[in-house]
């Protein structure tokens, strides 16, 4: 009768182990999910907020129209009246 026990117990045992085994993987699957979503979307995010910044930047000017651009002023120089 003792051993009967033993062996139910033990069955018990294992099962309750299983469950838990089960449940651990169950939410282990679950927060890999969550963080690939999460992880999907932080990509997504920054992508959108680059291409804004793209659209808010003013194109560069072509390297001909910078140099036209910062062309310095001509200096006047005087003779020297004597």
């Amino acid at each position: 009768m003792k051993a009967v026990f033993i062996l139910c117990f033990n069955a018990a045992q294992r099962l309750k182990e299983e469950k838990k085994e089960e449940r651990r993987r169950r939410e282990l699957e679950r927060k890999r999910l969550r963080d690939e979503e999460r992880r999907k979307w932080r990509e997504e995010e920054r992508r959108k907020r680059k291409e804004a910044e793209k659209m808010k930047r003013p194109e560069k000017q072509p390297e001909k129209d910078k140099d036209h651009a910062k062309e310095e002023p001509k200096i006047k120089v005087r003779a020297a009246v004597n």
